[in-house]
């Protein structure tokens, strides 16, 4: 699933949002204060994540790309597949970025790969909805929480 949006911000502000709430992640899940500066390509962590079924399963994160202000890339992976969420983003003029979000999944067996692809017909309406939402919502917080 791919979604563009524009944004009315700067890639810093965009970047740094995200940053922040990858090291609040972090914290939530492992306990740990860690320092921007230690969370580098590579880096890894668990954590419980829900299910779309529910549930709640044990993931393990891996941070595969961090790099300021144009793009975030990690992978989810449990016993089901690894999950690739990924920001990449553009300025294009001041206070105007473009997010490109892509989101995949890759089963650990052909059953899953093929179940995913059913259950992706379903949710990708809903699930582009929720993306544009998050980005919309990530945009409005940065606007209202620039220092004056």
């Amino acid at each position: 699933m791919n979604v563009n949006r524009e944004l009315n911000v700067s890639a810093d502000e965009f970047f740094n949002q995200i940053q922040r709430s990858v090291l609040e992640d972090i914290k939530a899940s492992t306990r740990k204060n860690i320092e921007a500066e230690q969370v580098v390509d590579g880096y890894s962590y668990h954590k419980n994540l829900g299910t779309k079924m529910g549930g709640s399963s044990k993931v393990k994160v891996t941070i595969k790309e961090l790099h300021a202000p144009t793009s975030y890339k990690a992978d989810f992976t449990s016993g089901n597949g690894v999950n690739l969420i990924a920001y990449i983003i553009q300025e294009i003029g001041p206070q105007k970025i473009n997010v490109h979000y892509e989101e995949g999944f890759s089963g650990s067996s052909r059953k899953m790969d093929l179940n995913n692809k059913i259950v992706q017909l379903f949710y990708t309406m809903g699930s582009k909805r929720k993306i544009n939402t998050l980005l919309k919502n990530m945009e409005t917080y940065i606007i209202q929480n620039r220092p004056m």
